[in-house]
Parts: structure tokens; C-alpha cells; sequence
């Protein structure tokens, strides 16, 4: 099984990896349906328009308990990405209006500062 995850862009791609080890390992020891022994296979899958998404992928000792496992995960990926210095969660996507009828003609950052390069 695995569990995705969006990280920003900025981090560390060995930051992200020991991250992701770190989870694993915590996820394996507070669940009792994940195989610790055989490690997590991390895999990069996507470069999206405003994050990456990283895959922790792990074994299940018993698919019973998959979404118990999964839970783990997330709750040990949540409490740790303070102490690895990320943030899973993304930037939101904010559309600009201008009230200016020529705002063709107005740089984008006037137009999200609200002000004009008057030189």
C-alpha cells in the first residue's frame, strides 16, 4: 500500500526522503499491520503546479488493518513535519481582480500590491 503526500517546493529532496524514512518507521511502530523490516520505497511520482507529491510506499503484514496502517502514516507525517522543517500543507491559489478597466496595461505586481511603477 502507500500514502501520498504534497510537499512545497523548496524542500530538500534528501530532507523529504529522511522525512518519509522517519515516518515509516514511527507509522510501523505504533500499527500493527505494517512490515518495518523491509524499509519504505519513496518515490518522487509528480511535479504539480504548486507542490511535489512524494509516495511513502510500505508492505501490509495484514491487509485487515489497511486503513489503521494508513492513519498511522498520516498522523505520524502530521506530527513530525514541524521537526523535519516541512509543511504538507500547499499554497492557495488566489485569482487577482483589478477594478481598473485597463488592467492589461497594469504590471501584476501593481495589481497584487496596489501599486503603480510610476518612473
Amino acid at each position: 500500500d502507500y500514502v501520498d503526500f504534497k510537499i512545497g517546493y523548496g524542500a530538500p529532496a534528501d530532507q523529504v526522503q529522511r522525512f518519509l524514512k522517519s515516518v515509516h518507521l514511527r507509522a510501523a511502530e505504533a500499527s500493527q499491520g505494517m512490515e518495518a523490516e523491509s524499509g519504505p520505497k519513496i518515490a518522487l511520482k509528480e511535479n504539480g503546479d504548486h507542490a511535489t507529491r512524494w509516495r511513502l510506499g510500505y508492505v501490509l503484514t495484514k491487509p485487515e488493518e489497511l486503513l489503521t496502517v494508513r492513519d498511522a502514516v498520516n498522523l505520524a507525517a502530521y506530527e513530525m513535519q514541524e521537526e523535519f522543517g516541512l509543511d504538507l500543507s500547499t499554497p492557495t491559489t488566489h485569482v487577482v481582480a483589478s477594478d481598473n478597466a485597463s488592467s492589461s496595461s497594469t504590471p501584476s505586481s501593481a495589481s497584487i500590491t496596489g501599486s503603480a511603477d510610476n518612473s
